[in-house]
């Protein structure tokens, strides 16, 4: 990816206008929506990496316990 693109994304995503990083960075590099996500918010900084579903201690919030009948 070049320096431009990257920071067209970069002041899109700045400025409060996901949709249109996402949209730009589509049109850009002709990947699906779920790599495009996972790029535009590594370069937003919320997430280095997509974490491993299979793994619920991966997640950043917490996974509530499933709810037993007669302990509600």
């Amino acid at each position: 990816m070049h320096d431009e693109f990257e920071d067209e994304i970069r002041e899109l995503l700045e400025s409060g206008n996901t949709f249109a990083a996402v949209k730009a960075y589509r049109e850009e590099t002709s990947v699906g929506l779920a790599e495009t996500r996972t790029a535009v918010e590594a370069m937003e900084g919320r997430r280095l990496r997509p974490p491993d579903t299979a793994d619920p201690s991966s997640c950043s919030r917490p996974v509530p316990a499933p709810e037993v009948a007669g302990n509600q």
